[in-house]
């Protein structure tokens, strides 16, 4: 079984351009884990400030399907932190690219930075490197967990820094596995981050992630709910009976005299318009009862029949 994505499947840049999915497991069902990497990266100034200051927070650059030996194999000897999660029996790793040791320390130290720290060969961590790349990976692990609440849940721990060098680091090499490239912002200069995460780590929480919690509408306050509908119901409205209308000129309404018959033309077919607001809601059969003129509710107006009405004049 192999993870891939469909081309094209989605509307966020950083899906788009990889091969088309033929498993049963692939990104674009996994909307859930979209969400929580977009969590992630929004939620980095927070999460990083009290070990760095990031000036913006991440962005996710890439996301695509793998298998562990191709991904493995292509960053070997790159420093990784394994991030351990005891309840699945799972691992994933937190991968650094040759700069890490100096944009680490000049985020810690410095406060400013002229981007990315220079190449330079691969050497080996001194102590106090391993310590805040540790330090620096814990909270991440931290920020990662958090972006994960709404999803299923991951729990992880920080296990450990070592330089990638074992293709069954994850597990099995020909596992399917998804690779998130995101890029830290950090006050010092930009910090390239994947974060590789195997499917041993992402089948227990699958059919979480199934769903996108960004989609899913927040329930309503039903206390709320109930003042704004008992506020509404007792909102005061006019409601205009109308028996008939016809057209006069001004010349006719000047001759109105005290005593004069005018005659209905029974558009309405003896039957009143009831109106509320200017919209036409029953008709009504005029009556007497108690002494007094009254109206009977006889069936409501259609939307056809308001919408052909002749205007009032």
């Amino acid at each position: 079984m192999v993870l891939e994505l469909h081309e094209n499947a989605s509307p966020t840049p950083w899906l788009q351009g990889a091969p088309p999915d033929s498993a049963a497991l692939s990104i674009e069902r996994l909307p859930g884990l979209v969400y929580a990497l977009e969590q992630f990266s929004l939620g980095l100034a927070n999460a990083l400030d009290p070990f760095c200051r990031a000036s913006s927070g991440g962005e996710v650059d890439e996301l695509r399907s793998t298998n562990l030996f191709q991904f493995l194999s292509e960053n070997e000897g790159l420093t990784v932190a394994v991030l351990n999660c005891a309840a699945f029996d799972a691992r994933m790793l937190l991968i650094f690219d040759d700069r890490i040791a100096d944009t680490v320390v000049t985020a810690v130290f410095r406060s400013g930075g002229d981007g990315l720290a220079p190449p330079r060969s691969r050497r080996s961590r001194s102590a106090v490197e391993s310590a805040l790349i540790s330090e620096f990976s814990r909270y991440l692990t931290q920020a990662l967990v958090k972006s994960f609440e709404q999803t299923g849940g991951l729990a992880l721990e920080f296990e450990h820094l070592e330089t990638l060098a074992d293709v069954y680091a994850l597990g099995r090499r020909d596992m399917p596995a998804i690779a998130a490239q995101v890029t830290i912002a950090a006050a010092s200069g930009s910090m390239p981050l994947t974060l590789l995460f195997p499917q041993s780590l992402l089948l227990p929480i699958r059919k979480s992630l199934a769903y996108d919690p960004g989609n899913t509408a927040p329930a309503g306050d039903p206390r709320w709910i109930r003042d704004l509908e008992a506020r509404v119901n007792k909102t005061p409205v006019a409601v205009t009976a109308i028996l008939d209308e016809f057209d006069l000129t001004l010349g006719d309404v000047a001759e109105f005299t005290v005593g004069q018959v005018l005659t209905l033309h029974g558009a309405g077919v003896g039957r009143v318009r009831l109106e509320c607001a200017g919209r036409q809601i029953f008709w009504c059969k005029l009556g007497e009862g108690d002494g007094r003129y009254a109206l009977e509710v006889e069936e409501p107006i259609t939307q056809e029949e308001d919408d052909q009405s002749t205007p009032t004049h």
